[in-house]
């Protein structure tokens, strides 16, 4: 049974309850694509959840529908932290970057969250930011 997730409506708060268990964020990542570099375990550590997100298009030659998720990265790799409901997606393999780092862009893209502040503090978040600035 799939459980329709919807943890952007609770920003700011700790309502999904559900979520707040690390073993249940990585339940949501039970259709991970394989070909997504980053770890789901330490997606699901470091506060994430997989938000499934699902693009489908119409083919321009005849009737049939594409799931772009199949084609590119960037479409099926949203990942949603429990506690604040910020967003990351286009997780890319650089070869040895730390860009694929779930605490670093975590830091990086939503340095903000009470979670992350908890978890690894603000002298963290502070160096992330100075060394990885947002662009």
């Amino acid at each position: 049974m799939s459980q329709i997730l919807n943890i952007a409506a609770y920003t700011g708060t700790t309502a999904n309850l559900f979520m707040r268990h690390e073993e249940n964020r990585l339940h949501t990542f039970a259709q991970w694509r394989t070909h997504i570099p980053v770890d789901p375990r330490e997606l699901a550590r470091d506060g994430f959840c997989n938000t499934g997100q699902r693009h489908l298009l119409q083919c321009p030659f005849g009737g049939c529908i594409i799931r772009v998720e199949d084609f590119a990265v960037g479409f099926c790799d949203y990942v949603t932290c429990f506690y604040c409901g910020g967003q990351l997606r286009n997780w890319e393999d650089k070869g040895g970057s730390l860009t694929n780092v779930a605490w670093l862009e975590h830091a990086r893209w939503l340095p903000r969250c009470p979670f992350l502040m908890a978890e690894k503090g603000q002298q963290f978040i502070d160096m992330i930011q100075s060394i990885y600035p947002p662009k």
